[in-house]
């Protein structure tokens, strides 16, 4: 039995090590920190549209030309004018 412990003892000390290896090391997180993402902005005069009440009908071409087509499936639906912030 003694035998079987000091073998168990000497595998999981390898296993620890290939592991420790693996992950890499604190530094390596500390000299080289995650980018920040940018911040969302949204205007004041923004109209959010909730997607259980507005359903977007436009394809590619329309949204890349700036045409916003919706299909009303709820209520209250948001005021859209031309120009608005969606």
């Amino acid at each position: 039995m003694p035998f079987n412990r000091r073998f168990l003892r000497s595998l999981a000390s390898v296993v620890l090590l290939a592991f420790a290896t693996s992950c890499g090391s604190d530094s390596d997180s500390l000299t080289n920190p995650p980018p920040v993402p940018e911040p969302v902005i949204v205007k004041d005069d923004a109209v959010v549209v909730d997607s259980t009440v507005l359903v977007l009908l436009s394809d590619s071409l329309e949204r890349a030309s700036g045409t916003y087509r919706f299909r009303v499936i709820g209520s209250p639906a948001p005021t859209l004018e031309p120009g608005k912030v969606i």
